[in-house]
């Protein structure tokens, strides 16, 4: 059984080169041709790998919710933020240069020098930006975490955010620490990322430095224990246990299937 997992726009990731855009995208279109199974996280690779393969099904991204979710029952908060001006707009991740908007970034840390920016992650790609956006008081750029500390990182932010750029990558991301943001108990603002729109409360998709601002606004009126809980109740609902269970069923349903016309095909000859 061939399967075919696709988690993002991959021709998307290969650089300027358009010929060489142009080969990952001719070579995933025979891939997915000929699997037998594509999962897919996001619509819009649903979309257009089901118009090759009826066989494709949306699968989303998840958390790892119990890693996760100490920030919120252990209340540890990494040294680096306790003396930290409240609020705390934070982001876990790697800065790559097509996802992550730092001129949005600097502009909504000008337009709120009273609030605190953390950055966790490394810079593969631009760090000379990267440092001269920490170069602003009020945004602290703390590099790579070891992935078993970070629930302590986000323990500390008041509101987790995903400023991604908006490009035909992004449109087709579900990001994973969308849950892991969850788990913690923390509201979510991302920008750039359509696919996140219409997940109720604890999920603002914003657009802009003015938007990302406001929505971390509205966000930093729902602190209650009940609030936690309502974010902690979603990501709980989308772990890689409740993922793997939706796999296996399909791969299931595909071996039956393949076996089943097997039988057919051998009943016949």
């Amino acid at each position: 059984l061939l399967v075919y997992d696709c988690v993002d726009e991959y021709a998307e990731q290969a650089g300027a080169d358009r010929r060489r855009r142009a080969l990952v995208a001719r070579c995933e279109r025979e891939l997915v041709a000929r699997a037998d199974l594509v999962f897919v996280t996001a619509t819009p690779l649903l979309e257009r790998h089901r118009a090759l393969n009826p066989s494709t099904f949306l699968v989303r991204n998840v958390g790892e919710y119990a890693h996760f979710a100490r920030a919120a029952e252990e209340g540890e908060v990494a040294n680096e933020l306790r003396s930290l001006r409240r609020p705390v707009v934070g982001f876990v991740g790697n800065f790559l240069a097509a996802k992550v908007d730092l001129d949005l970034l600097a502009a909504a840390a000008a337009a709120r020098p009273r609030w605190s920016f953390v950055l966790v992650g490394p810079a593969s790609e631009g760090e000379e930006r990267v440092r001269a956006l920490a170069a602003r008081p009020n945004v602290f750029w703390l590099g790579a975490r070891p992935y078993a500390e970070l629930p302590r990182y986000v323990a500390g932010f008041d509101v987790a955010v995903i400023p991604y750029l908006a490009n035909e990558y992004t449109r087709s991301c579900f990001p994973l620490k969308l849950f892991e943001y969850l788990a913690a108990g923390k509201p979510v603002v991302a920008t750039g990322l359509p696919e996140l729109r219409g997940m109720g409360p604890d999920v603002a998709v914003a657009d802009g430095a003015a938007g990302l601002v406001a929505a971390a606004e509205a966000a930093l009126r729902l602190r209650s224990p009940a609030d936690a809980a309502r974010r902690q109740a979603l990501a709980a609902a989308s772990t890689w246990e409740t993922r793997t269970a939706r796999l296996a069923e399909l791969v299931e349903a595909a071996l039956e299937r393949r076996e089943a016309g097997e039988a057919t095909t051998g009943a016949r000859t």
